[in-house]
Order: structure tokens, then sequence, then C-alpha cells
């Protein structure tokens, strides 16, 4: 693969995993979320000596947070609808 293939390829795993974050808020969807943050993660360690440690930090963190706090909260909510 080339440089120009490589780039792009991982430019849009960062795009798709942006674009996956409000989706998986609004759907309020666990597994949209642990999509997005992975996406992000492999975008992170793949850049890892220029923006990656950043994209790991911020994005990827904060996406992983949101797919636990998503996936308690949907396991809470079909507790209550199984009573």
């Amino acid at each position: 693969m080339s440089y120009d293939t490589t780039a792009s390829v991982l430019w849009g795993m960062l795009f798709l995993s942006l674009v996956l974050t409000p989706v998986g808020l609004v759907t309020r969807q666990w597994w949209v979320m642990s999509i997005a943050a992975f996406l992000s993660l492999v975008f992170g360690l793949a850049a890892i000596l220029s923006v990656g440690i950043f994209v790991i930090a911020f994005v990827a963190s904060l996406q992983t947070v949101a797919a636990v706090a998503l996936f308690r909260d949907t396991g809470k909510s079909s507790m209550r609808q199984s009573r």
C-alpha cells in the first residue's frame, strides 16, 4: 500500500469515528460508541509519533468512557423494564 492510501484509510477512520460519536450519543447505543472508540484508538496507535497521543488521550478515552456509561445505563434500563 502506498503512503497516500494508508494515510487516507487512517484519516477516514478518525473521521468516521467522529461521525459515529454523536450518532451513538443521540441513539444511546453503546456498541456504536465502542466502534467509534476502537477506530480512534487504531488511528491514535498508528499516528502515535505525531497527533496520535492526543487522539488517544482525548478522543478515544472520552469515547470509551461514554460507551461504558451507555452500556451501564442500558443494563439498568433493561432491568427496570423486566420488573
